[in-house]
């Protein structure tokens, strides 16, 4: 078995020393080098944490597949290609497959639930609803436990969409509120919608009307630099 040597090959793709490894796995860096001079092995309970850690599946670290070496983001790559090819239900199922590998990963867990909603346009109603359901869970947990920021935002910017299709106003208010943290102009513009629908009228639209100008206002402000 070459886990010592796959360990430390993928530390240097990362650029990664010992010592940073150490510390993400809570072990000695003297742990780690005797696992790279094959004097020793992990602990069969670190072998999740090591595989999520660079992305690869713990077969892989154990070397049972060896032949599997798309990295995680060639496979987001291919996804994406399949769905421009008009094949989204084997872009949603190319990510599932490839989650059963990396359970943990949450650009996988984002993108599974991405797909998700994608798909949710083509269907029947009852599988729209199963799978807009499905997209709401994972955009949820992405929201929560997410620390990439960008993916984060664009959850609750889904979950907020998803609100919208069920006419949840006072949900994809919530979700929406949480965007205002974030920059950008689309919380308040949704905002805006948001309060129209709720409680359509002339003050709802005069709502708009100030988002618009606010929001064209501030375009305004950029178009100096970008010329």
């Amino acid at each position: 078995m070459e886990l010592g040597k796959t360990i430390m090959t993928l530390r240097n793709e990362k650029g990664y020393t010992q010592e940073r490894l150490a510390d993400m796995l809570g072990v000695s860096t003297a742990a780690v080098s005797k696992w790279e001079c094959a004097n020793a092995y992990p602990d069969i309970t670190l072998l999740p944490k090591i595989a999520e850690i660079f992305n690869v599946s713990v077969d892989y670290l154990l070397g049972y597949d060896m032949t599997y070496q798309k990295t995680i983001s060639e496979i987001v790559a291919e996804a994406n290609e399949l769905r421009r090819e008009l094949k989204g239900d084997e872009a949603e199922a190319l990510i599932k497959k490839t989650l059963a590998r990396y359970p943990n990963n949450l650009q996988l867990k984002f993108e599974l639930a991405r797909h998700k909603l994608l798909n949710a346009r083509y269907k029947s109603k009852k599988e729209r609803d199963r799978l807009l359901s499905e997209a709401a869970k994972g955009f949820e947990y992405v929201a929560e436990h997410d620390e990439d920021e960008k993916r984060r935002a664009w959850s609750l910017h889904f979950l907020t969409t998803i609100n919208l299709i069920h006419k949840d106003y006072d949900k994809a208010a919530e979700y929406n509120a949480k965007l205002f943290g974030f920059r950008g102009l689309y919380p308040r513009v949704t905002a805006a919608v948001i309060e129209m629908n709720k409680a359509p009228g002339e003050d709802a639209l005069h709502s708009i009307e100030s988002c618009i100008y606010e929001c064209i206002y501030q375009i305004s402000l950029l178009i100096p630099w970008l010329t």
